[in-house]
């Protein structure tokens, strides 16, 4: 069995960063995405579960800040490990999914 290259070991292992550069800015970028979905995804949550109890949008601002460090925190790590193109269509596509309304 012959040994793979780098460029078939990429292939093969489905979306690695490319070098340290990529990683970082898939990283920076996976932040980023990642705590606007979460904090948009945390605040519509918790705007419809209390919205108008304490005020307009306190619940919905703290499930927002919650959900947004934590799901922020995951698309770091994600994009560090996959890259900046591989994070950016994996947010691209759930916010298509997200926003949809069929």
């Amino acid at each position: 069995m012959r040994e793979l290259n780098c460029s078939e070991m990429v292939i093969v292992n489905g979306g690695w960063a490319a070098n340290l550069s990529d990683s970082m800015e898939g990283a920076l970028s996976g932040f980023g995405q990642g705590s606007m979905i979460g904090f948009l995804g945390g605040a519509k949550v918790g705007g419809e579960a209390g919205g108008g109890i304490l005020g307009v949008g306190v619940i919905g601002s703290l499930a927002g800040a919650f959900m947004g460090g934590a799901i922020g925190s995951l698309a770091f790590l994600g994009g560090m490990i996959l890259g900046k193109d591989e994070i950016n269509q994996l947010a691209k596509e759930y916010i298509d999914a997200y926003t949809s309304y069929k």
